[in-house]
């Protein structure tokens, strides 16, 4: 399969699809299979693939889900995909709207990436990563809420660079906002994001924790029947972008 791959070029769209897509199966909780592919340089030709299919293509999409699949509990693939510059190809991925199937794969890819490996975090954080995650925080797709949530636990954990960018990009209101509204199906995902944000950092946990009572009752517009401007005064309550932990604590 790998061999076939080295001459992408020369192939059908519908060859690559079926071969990206067995790729994907065969690394499905198959650590001896990832390996595989990995020393035939697979997960390079993967991302060069990527690079030139389109977002709305079965074979972007498959592409996607095979490095989802082959970086997802493997540290050796994850650090090969980011040298062969697969994060940054993912996270441009990010912007093509939540309601394309890819963008959540892409996310989800992005979790396993960044997952343990500080340089992947950097990584992600410096092809402007996390912005573009906070922005799927506010999807439609509760399957996109998870993927970001997931993506951003990963990238704030044991890393104060990236939760200060994750903090300065005004991450908190969406993950305190959707943690405290226990019917939205993604508020454990965001909880744990929160979690991540505060473990070990006695200033993040106190300013966090408060913020997440006081955000208690501040779900979605549709929830409580509160205009937008309401909601958006709450939202100021809590946090903004830029403000101390301490300010946000207060609420000021």
């Amino acid at each position: 399969l790998i061999r076939l791959l080295e001459g992408h070029a020369q192939l059908s769209t519908s060859i690559l699809e079926n071969i990206t897509a067995t790729i994907a199966s065969l690394g499905t909780g198959h650590i001896g299979n990832k390996q595989v592919v990995a020393e035939a340089g697979g997960l390079p030709l993967l991302v060069r693939i990527l690079v030139n299919a389109d977002v709305d293509s079965t074979l972007g999409r498959n592409s996607v889900v095979a490095l989802m699949v082959l970086t997802y509990d493997h540290s050796a693939n994850r650090e090969i995909v980011r040298k062969a510059g697969g994060i940054h190809v993912l996270v441009q991925l990010l912007n093509a709207g939540p309601e394309k199937p890819i963008v959540e794969k892409a996310a989800w890819a992005l979790s396993n990436l960044a997952q343990g490996n500080h340089e992947n975090q950097t990584s992600i954080m410096e092809s402007g990563g996390i912005p573009a995650l906070i922005k799927l925080l506010e999807a439609e797709q509760v399957i996109v809420v998870k993927s970001a949530a997931s993506a951003l636990t990963h990238l704030a954990s044991d890393n104060r660079k990236t939760r200060d960018q994750i903090n300065n990009a005004g991450g908190l209101i969406p993950l305190i906002r959707l943690a405290a509204d226990e019917e939205h199906q993604a508020s454990r995902n965001c909880m744990r994001a929160l979690k991540a944000m505060s473990s070990g950092d006695s200033v993040y946990y106190n300013a966090i924790s408060e913020a997440l009572m006081n955000a208690k009752g501040l779900g979605p517009p549709t929830k409580d029947g509160r205009s937008s401007k309401e909601t958006s005064k709450a939202d100021a309550q809590i946090t903004s972008p830029g403000k101390s932990m301490k300010a946000i604590a207060k609420g000021t």
